[in-house]
């Protein structure tokens, strides 16, 4: 195994539990919209940006998309972000890194949006343990996976002689961190994961059930200089 010099984290489903939020955000406010069962599609959109919900959703119009996404931002930001948990050992993993590795070495990239990511992060204290300028958000590029050129960007900012580690909880993340010759640790509890041997994941060196389960393997691992 490489030696970790900096990680980076997904925040969806990885250190906080918002698919629920999303889940009842979304029946609150696409049925003006689009004609969709909700229960049928969150688990396809719950890891994507709002931009790319057409793909997958057949909204009327465009204007009706835009008009949505509106909606959506605000209802989310007024009621819905306050649905949102933190997840088991989230905490106590942050710590762990931000004690051995320093906190300029520990990053948040997200689907999410920076206004929404930093809202959420304030609201369960993960801003008590990393700062808001190492928070980022995916940029749009029109890609089906935008967040891999947005983990590059952040790449870039580290010396080419450090390693690093990106831990998520979707084929997303994975292919994200491997295109950025990041190794992805794999946060799933489902036993029939296809990502596991579609990536060829094993339990225990890039794949864990529990985030906090990564402190043992980062415990072997050469800390900050």
């Amino acid at each position: 195994m490489k030696k970790l010099s900096y990680i980076g984290f997904d925040l969806d489903g990885t250190l906080v539990d918002s698919h629920k939020a999303i889940y009842d955000c979304l029946k609150y406010t696409i049925p003006k919209y689009a004609d969709i069962d909700v229960s049928k599609i969150i688990d396809t959109v719950f890891p994507l940006t709002l931009d790319q919900f057409p793909n997958y959703i057949d909204f009327v119009s465009k204007k009706d998309f835009l008009e949505f996404k509106i909606f959506f931002i605000e209802s989310f930001d007024e009621i819905y972000y306050k649905k949102v948990s933190i997840i088991d050992g989230a905490i106590k993993t942050l710590d762990f890194c931000m004690n051995k590795y320093g906190n300029e070495n520990i990053f948040i990239l997200t689907n999410r949006r920076n206004k929404s990511a930093i809202q959420i992060c304030n609201y369960l204290g993960i801003t008590d343990i990393i700062s808001t300028k190492n928070i980022y958000s995916t940029i749009n590029d029109g890609s089906k996976n935008p967040k891999l050129n947005s983990m590059s960007n952040i790449v870039s900012k580290y010396s080419n002689s450090l390693e690093g580690y990106y831990v998520g909880d979707s084929a997303i993340d994975i292919e994200s961190a491997i295109s950025n010759r990041l190794l992805p640790l794999y946060i799933s509890k489902k036993k029939d994961d296809t990502n596991i041997s579609v990536f060829n994941l094993k339990l225990g060196y890039n794949l864990f059930h529990d985030i906090v389960d990564i402190i043992d393997v980062l415990e072997k691992l050469t800390t900050k200089k």
